[in-house]
């Protein structure tokens, strides 16, 4: 274990080998020996201020300077000006960024691929980005060229994963409430909250292939992303998980609620507490901690009693649950917490 000798306010998980620390100067970089390689000279990009949008992906990280962002590279070289009031990290060569409330997406050049005009672009996931344009929706390549047109059919669609994203139809229409001027910020995130699940329960999901051909029908109350070839899905009261083909593979009724596959486990609620099964819906990690595991490279930050630690694919404490905070694990490093103490820790 290494102490991270900085007066650190925040430290995010590694990504490509750096992990971007917050102190009071401001967003920089640490290597996996805790050496501080890019100068806390950035400002932080959220407000409130996360340090979520730092990271590495295909060599670039966002950064902030005078409220606009743009993108570095590892040496902290600017490689991509601060222009844009909001930036997605970079996905097989492409980033989305939002100009004066308009979207579209850059190549590593700064190079406009998709031109500024759109709602709202998501991120490119196997070769294809989704995209909203007025009441339409569709799909673009890398190159910004269309390979499922907009249509009105759809009000939300999702990433593609496993060669599917998920279709809703049912006149989808969010109308966020405005804060009340005596209402607190819980409150209002409750607020909003509500009205955005009683928005969802009109909704209608379905799933289509990359030609855009409707391959399951939007008759379920919710799919969740597909993941090692399966999703979560819910149909007449039923909590199911099913194919690419729309057919049901295994039901789990025993369950609260039930999460997407990723590295062969899925995350699963029972009462107030999560564990996670496996792809025949065997229960391989108890339902006994207070956060949904996730798995990344093989292991997953988990809780209990708002204290943190680290377990294996077959739920093996790896790290003792003792921690304020526990990152994910990238290339076999953790970035851990511990009172006002933060340290890097190997997993390898």
């Amino acid at each position: 274990m290494k102490h991270i000798a900085y007066n650190c306010i925040g430290v995010s998980g590694f990504s490509e080998g750096l992990a971007a620390i917050r102190t009071g100067d401001g967003v920089g970089f640490i290597n996996t020996n805790g050496e501080l390689v890019i100068p806390t000279v950035f400002e932080p990009i959220n407000s409130p201020p996360t340090l979520n949008q730092y990271a590495f992906n295909e060599g670039l990280s966002a950064f902030a300077k005078d409220g606009k962002c743009g993108y570095i590279d590892k040496q902290g070289n600017v490689v991509i000006a601060p222009e844009y009031d909001l930036v997605l990290p970079f996905s097989q060569g492409i980033a989305s960024v939002s100009k004066e409330g308009k979207w579209g997406a850059i190549n590593q050049k700064g190079e406009t691929v998709i031109p500024m005009e759109y709602r709202f672009v998501q991120t490119m996931r196997e070769g294809l980005c989704g995209v909203y344009k007025d009441t339409f929706c569709g799909y673009l390549d890398q190159s910004g060229k269309t390979v499922i047109p907009l249509t009105d059919k759809y009000d939300l669609i999702h990433l593609f994963r496993c060669g599917m994203a998920i279709v809703s139809v049912g006149n989808w229409k969010l109308d966020l409430p405005k804060q009340n001027e005596n209402e607190s910020g819980d409150d209002f995130l409750k607020r909003v909250g509500k009205k955005v699940d009683e928005n969802f329960q009109k909704l209608s999901f379905g799933a289509i292939n990359q030609k855009g051909e409707l391959v399951i029908e939007p008759k379920y109350q919710h799919i969740s992303d597909f993941g090692d070839g399966l999703a979560p899905a819910a149909i007449d009261g039923k909590k199911v998980y099913i194919n690419t083909l729309g057919q049901t593979v295994f039901e789990v009724p025993q369950y609260d609620l039930h999460g997407s596959f990723n590295e062969g486990l899925a995350w699963v609620k029972s009462g107030e507490k999560y564990g996670c099964i496996d792809t025949s819906g065997k229960l391989i990690i108890p339902t006994e901690y207070d956060n949904m595991p996730v798995f990344k490279n093989k292991y997953a930050p988990v809780s209990k009693n708002a204290k943190w630690g680290l377990i294996d694919q077959n739920g093996t404490v790896q790290l003792p649950i003792e921690y304020d905070a526990v990152s994910t694990v990238e290339d076999g490093y953790a970035v851990v917490k511990k009172g006002d103490t933060w340290s890097i820790i190997s997993v390898k």
